[in-house]
């Protein structure tokens, strides 16, 4: 019988030690809060940071002549960085430096060039 009141002892011991450790202390509760609301502050100031040199990034673009960054949006001689590039593009394009792949076009042995007409004069 005594071996039966022992157990109750330790059953009803634990059951309060169970209690008081649940038992929060309210101070401890709002710093827990404050630190958990510092950390995610944290994580969401370093996402807009990842999210603005994202969408710098995708504002340049490397121009096709020289290959140097240049910004897209506020750039007249896109997608160029300046006029100098832009002109020596068109230059390599009159010169046909460039050339588009595909069929000859119609009528043409692949020499688009307009023939000169013969002068009358000598």
């Amino acid at each position: 019988m005594g071996n039966l009141f022992k157990r109750i002892n330790d059953v009803i011991t634990a059951n309060i030690s169970d209690l008081i450790d649940r038992v929060e202390d309210p101070e401890k509760m709002i710093k827990q809060i404050i630190h958990e609301m510092e950390e995610n502050l944290g994580r969401a100031k370093e996402g807009v940071v990842d999210a603005i040199a994202s969408e710098k990034k995708l504002r340049q673009v490397s121009c096709p002549r020289c290959r140097k960054s240049a910004d897209w949006y506020d750039n007249p001689y896109r997608p160029f960085c300046s006029e100098r590039c832009r002109l020596i593009d068109l230059g390599d394009w009159a010169d046909e430096a460039h050339r588009i792949k595909g069929e000859p076009a119609e009528g043409g042995d692949g020499d688009n060039r307009r023939e000169q007409p013969e002068s009358d004069t000598p």
